[in-house]
């Protein structure tokens, strides 16, 4: 057994990147692509602290640390993760049979987890897609298309490649914001939590979109809840909307390529944008191009950087907002019958199968 493992995980090292490969990425070796890696770098720092923060919040008076090596993972795992092996019956069933407070703040602290998690898991692939992007596109592009020997364009593989990679950036860059205003709103309304039952998230319905029924407190200039919305925030939300509504960026998947003293860059021309971030438009047609020096090779950098400098600032909002000191008065030896019943009953589950 021990020598199958070690096969696999030999098997798996063999698809890590070489540092040669790395050294090759645009967050490597690009100034500006350094900056986005640090940048994210940080925020995952924070989302860790936020993750803190909301556990503090729910376990307010109990010790969740002496009490969580012995949660079932029917608790952590199930509805939310292959890991967890359960039916939606029988897991309604054990819910029913330990219905208790403690097990209730459980279920619902791992509920919140999952928010985290999904949030963590958005921003997690971003260098990846951004490293994927340019190894297509040719970075720091900035010359006039009159100054290429010749140009032209071509619907490819290339061209599907690097559309697919920017159309998921932008579109879970996105879906981040509405993730993490659901955050927001739940350690907004956690106090009002009633934990007599499995309870429902607050922030079940909440979206981006509805940022305004957040609280004076974390509507801060320069985050993504700000009165006031960031232009790098507006324009990724109306590309993803073109995207998502309207159908896409281009009528074709077309790369563009210039030959120039025998090399080839390559580019995608960035649509024009009002002051406020969203698209010309006029009727419905959404995408000009006046600029020809305007590439989404040159554009999207400096728009990532400030928009995940956005959401650092947002994230710090909120773990100084929600941020609680710990009061572990209660430990798992004051919770003896809720421990021995999810043991009990998940055997009795078991058996029955």
């Amino acid at each position: 057994m021990k020598e199958q493992t070690k096969e696999l995980f030999d098997k798996l090292r063999q698809n890590l990147p070489t540092p040669q490969e790395k050294i090759c990425e645009f967050t490597f070796y690009d100034p500006i692509g350094i900056q986005i890696n640090e940048a994210l770098e940080n925020l995952n720092i924070l989302e860790v602290e936020l993750h803190d923060v909301i556990m503090k919040n729910v376990f307010k008076g109990i010790d969740y640390y002496s009490i969580v090596g012995l949660v079932p993972m029917w608790v952590r795992n199930d509805g939310h993760s292959q890991e967890g092996c359960l039916s939606k019956e029988d897991f309604e069933t054990l819910v029913q049979a330990n219905d208790n407070e403690l097990t209730h703040r459980l279920l619902y602290y791992y509920d919140c987890e999952m928010l985290m998690s999904s949030f963590q898991n958005r921003t997690s692939v971003l260098v990846r897609l951004i490293n994927k992007i340019y190894e297509i596109l040719t970075p720091n592009l900035s010359r006039d298309i009159k100054e290429y020997d010749d140009v032209a364009f071509g619907i490819g593989t290339q061209g599907i490649d690097v559309y697919t990679y920017l159309n998921s950036l932008i579109i879970t860059l996105a879906s981040s914001f509405d993730i993490i205003t659901k955050v927001a709103y739940e350690l907004q309304e956690m106090s009002n939590v009633n934990f007599l039952s499995y309870p429902n998230m607050k922030s079940a319905n909440i979206t981006y979109g509805k940022r305004k029924w957040l609280g004076d407190n974390l509507m801060v200039e320069n985050t993504l809840f700000a009165k006031k919305e960031a232009v790098c925030i507006r324009t990724i939300e109306s590309l993803r909307d073109e995207i998502i509504h309207n159908g896409s960026l281009d009528s074709h998947y077309a790369l563009y390529h210039g030959l120039i003293n025998d090399n080839i860059e390559q580019w995608i021309f960035f649509p024009d944008l009002n002051e406020s971030g969203t698209l010309k438009n006029i009727k419905a047609r959404k995408k000009f191009y006046p600029d020809c020096t305007r590439t989404f090779n040159v554009m999207l950098p400096p728009l990532l950087l400030e928009v995940v400098g956005c959401l650092e600032k947002t994230l710090n909002v909120l773990i100084s907002a929600f941020d609680c000191p710990r009061t572990d008065k209660q430990n798992f030896l004051d919770f003896k019958k809720e421990i021995l019943g999810w043991h009990g009953k998940t055997s009795n589950i078991e058996l029955n199968k």
